[in-house]
């Protein structure tokens, strides 16, 4: 699987009000990974380790953006949650208009949504 498990899911959902440095909403991320963990037990599976988007690697330190200086058609334009970068990546790297080239890890970018930044 890509890098990030649920802490990047609730980054993605809900990246500016739970994640980063100093959130303005931590309980609600507690309510999300309670409700989480209960789901996995119902399901019989384990829900994995450091659920937090506060404490994971995640979420992205910065985003950085790609500019080539290349015009790109729309058929080279990755769509929100393609690959956009990463060591020995070399497809497309320009996002869709509503999304950002976000580093994951040095072998890994992702284009998302710039309402989820």
């Amino acid at each position: 699987g890509k890098p990030g498990g649920f802490a990047k899911t609730t980054f993605i959902i809900n990246g500016g009000l739970e994640c980063g440095v100093n959130p303005p909403n931590k309980d609600s991320e507690k309510v999300r990974i309670a409700s989480f963990k209960k789901f996995c037990d119902l399901l019989g599976v384990a829900p994995g380790d450091n659920l937090s988007c506060q404490t994971s690697d995640f979420p992205p330190k910065s985003a950085y953006f790609t500019d080539s200086g290349n015009t790109t058609s729309a058929d080279s334009t990755v769509p929100t949650k393609g690959q956009c970068g990463g060591a020995n990546y070399d497809g497309p790297t320009e996002c869709a208009d509503d999304a950002l080239c976000v580093k994951i890890n040095d072998a890994f970018s992702e284009c998302v949504l710039k309402s989820a930044l």
